[in-house]
């Protein structure tokens, strides 16, 4: 420890019965916003999970020390008693805030905070073979099926968190625990590519093709990567198909439409009120001049300005 670390700080990080003011004064208002993440103890089948988050918040709290067993209960004529015996009744107040009614009520009555620890642990804990054979299970028939690749992945990442946890690595420091880790780490990466959807076969088999093999989140993001490319080249189409789809439907219009036929020259798109050969071309059309309807009898040139009302009103050839 640095002499130079204030004497607070100090006394934060080695007196475990310090309590802060803001904690001691939300936990008498009953106002538990510090558990928030804790997992409600309900039945034996999650227990380890709800062992793991409280040991991390009694960790984060400088607490855990009093569920096991490493600070004991002073003598009541020792000057720390009254503080031990604040925080473990805290304690006592967390635990109880954790747990179902029906098993809060069978250790509402004991008066030590290791004790209800230890009475939940020999009620609760299970003999790690069937925990592992449950989730080895569980995990030989999870695919990724109609899932996103993210949920997948949580729930095969779960699974393989809790093999862990029943399976805790020992400690050692030799080279072949490096090498231990190392398969266990391969093991991770080809659980979840089974269980991937057929669709990303090409992908992962360039990602096996790697030497050594990258880590299983590296896998993840990369797969991620590919699903959402896909994600974008699919609206792309889409908005592709919709486009063809608006084009064929305007010409399905146009073409139901019925076709005018003009009844002097007999080309379709115009009626004889509009055609050029009946009443004559227009000044910028290159054929002005030249059919009926261009010249009055004088000789000179006259330009027809018609309409459909004044169809009647120009002499017939």
């Amino acid at each position: 420890m640095s002499p130079m670390m204030p004497q607070r700080r100090l006394i934060r990080i080695v007196f475990p019965l310090l309590i802060k003011p803001v904690i001691l004064l939300m936990t008498m208002l009953g106002i538990h916003i510090f558990w928030l993440r804790v997992i409600i103890l309900t039945k034996g089948e999650n227990y380890n999970s709800w062992k793991r988050s409280m040991t991390v918040a009694l960790l984060a709290r400088n607490k855990l020390k009093f569920v096991n067993g490493k600070i004991t209960q002073p003598d009541p004529e020792d000057d720390d008693y009254d503080a031990w015996s604040r925080c473990n009744w805290m304690v006592i107040s967390w635990i109880l805030r954790v747990v179902s009614s029906e098993i809060g009520d069978s250790i509402m009555y004991l008066d030590d905070a290791s004790a209800i620890w230890s009475e939940l642990h020999d009620r609760f804990h299970q003999y790690n073979g069937p925990c592992v054979f449950g989730v080895k299970r569980s995990m030989q028939v999870l695919t990724q099926g109609s899932n996103i690749v993210q949920e997948y992945f949580t729930r095969l990442k779960a699974l393989l968190d809790l093999v862990q946890q029943f399976r805790p690595q020992p400690i050692c420091t030799c080279g072949a625990m490096k090498t231990i880790v190392d398969y266990q780490e391969q093991d991770q990466v080809l659980e979840f590519l089974v269980g991937l959807n057929d669709s990303y076969s090409t992908v992962h088999s360039q990602l096996l093709m790697q030497d050594p093999l990258p880590p299983i989140n590296k896998f993840y993001a990369t797969i991620i990567q590919e699903e959402r490319q896909r994600g974008l080249n699919f609206v792309s189409t889409d908005s592709m198909d919709s486009s063809s789809s608006s084009t064929q439907f305007i010409r399905s219009v146009q073409s139901a439409r019925p076709k005018v036929v003009c009844s002097h020259c007999g080309i379709t798109g115009h009626a004889i009120n509009k055609c050029y050969k009946q009443h004559g071309y227009p000044l910028s059309h290159k054929l002005h001049g030249k059919g009926c309807g261009s010249t009055s009898h004088s000789g000179k040139v006259v330009v027809n300005h018609f309409n459909g009302s004044a169809a009647d009103k120009v002499p017939n050839c």
